[in-house]
């Protein structure tokens, strides 16, 4: 569960430094309900976290690939960031549904739990396929 917060973190860190990137306000707009999704999630985790007795690790992953991906996009000399801002936005969810999807194979007997994660799973599902759209 601590992994999945430090993604959402992840996830916080990257939407909040592209959002005054990105040209398209729609693309914004929606960077910025991911920022919430995102805080909403932590929020989530945190307390079932807590509720189990166990404590919340407060970390982000700077060497992890998200943070890697961010690096590249930042220092790129391609003359279409836009696309890589992009691209960003698609893999960050993908990873984040990759990362879901793992936590969710071992917690199956446990209801409550995957029943939570499974709902944060598919409302970055839905926000990846708003995304799509919106790039189209």
């Amino acid at each position: 569960m601590n992994d999945l917060i430090t993604l959402n973190k992840n996830r916080l860190t990257g939407y909040k430094e592209i959002v005054h990137k990105v040209k398209d306000e729609k693309i914004a707009d929606h960077c910025r309900e991911m920022i919430t999704q995102g805080e909403r999630n932590i929020h989530q985790l945190s307390a079932i976290i807590e509720d189990a007795g166990g404590s919340v690790e407060d970390k982000t992953t700077t060497s992890g690939f998200i943070y890697n991906l961010w690096m590249d996009i930042v220092y790129a000399e391609k003359k279409e960031p836009q696309q890589d801002v992009n691209d960003y936005c698609r893999q960050m969810e993908k990873t984040s549904l990759d990362a879901y999807e793992a936590l969710l194979r071992p917690i199956k007997n446990e209801d409550s739990i995957y029943d939570l994660v499974k709902c944060q799973e598919t409302e970055i599902q839905n926000s990846l396929h708003k995304l799509d759209m919106l790039l189209k």
